[in-house]
């Protein structure tokens, strides 16, 4: 069936990449999956080898990395917002000398955010603001004895991922740019072939009434033509009265008396001369 058949025709076609059929509520879950699960491996300082162990942190470095990994499930609500929050908690558990690798995932993640969403100059502010809070950290710490050699790696995740957001975002724009170019082109296609059909109707509509004119002028000279050789001939006499039909049938009936009238008077004239 023709139903059944474009069915398995659109089955069978290429299926997109899975982060374009993700919805934004999916993308949200995910982000709220990963800053938890983000959250337990930092604040309680889970570990796996040497066996399963959890540490109960400080509170207020409990509290610090919460700060780093939590507001990023809501980074797609609030891009900039949440930066900031995280830029802020890992230049603070820089400059205290307890800044780890692992936060570096959440701060690549509302860096690179920004950088998706945002336009360039915003970006470009975003990135300069995240790397001076973060160098302030780095000058805090040096300051209080605690060397940059194993903090530095937050400027340069930032760094990293905002790059890759920014190519990202260009690549997206240029994509779209490529795809309304593409409609427009369709669009300019389907005009010309309108316009196109549009002067073959008009040049058919005129050989017809070309045609047309040429017949009826022909035609006109024809008349012309007969009508100057007939009156060259002299006058048409009109043609007779034509009797009506009752008339007409009367004298055929009144015609045979009247002609065998004669008959009858002829022998009594011939008598009465006699």
């Amino acid at each position: 069936m023709p139903g059944v058949s474009t069915a398995r025709n659109v089955a069978a076609g290429p299926r997109p990449p899975l982060a374009d059929r993700l919805t934004p509520a999916q993308w949200l879950a995910l982000d709220v999956v990963a800053a938890v699960l983000v959250a337990l491996w930092v604040v309680f300082d889970l570990r796996l080898r040497h066996g399963f162990r959890v540490e109960l942190p400080p509170a207020w470095f409990g509290v610090i990395g919460a700060a780093v990994t939590l507001p990023v499930a809501v980074r797609r609500v609030w891009p900039i917002p949440v930066l900031a929050v995280v830029t802020t908690a890992v230049a603070t558990l820089t400059a205290l000398g307890r800044a780890q690798q692992d936060m570096d995932i959440m701060l690549g993640m509302a860096i690179y955010t920004v950088a998706v969403t945002s336009r360039r100059p915003v970006a470009v502010a975003a990135l300069v603001g995240t790397e001076t809070v973060l160098i302030c950290g780095l000058i805090a710490a040096a300051a209080g004895a605690r060397g940059p050699a194993d903090t530095v790696h937050s400027l340069l995740a930032a760094g990293a991922l905002w790059f890759v957001g920014d190519s990202v975002r260009e690549r997206r724009r240029y994509l779209a740019a490529c795809r309304e170019q593409e409609a427009q082109h369709q669009t300019e296609h389907g005009r010309l072939a309108v316009r196109e059909e549009r002067v073959r109707i008009a040049r058919e509509l005129h050989d017809v009434v070309a045609h047309t004119l040429s017949v009826v002028t022909f035609q006109a000279g024809v008349g012309r033509k007969i009508g100057a050789t007939r009156r060259a001939r002299g006058p048409v006499r009109a043609p007779g009265r034509v009797k009506a039909p009752g008339t007409a049938s009367s004298a055929c009936r009144n015609g045979p008396r009247r002609s065998a009238a004669p008959w009858t008077r002829a022998p009594r004239r011939a008598a009465g001369s006699r």
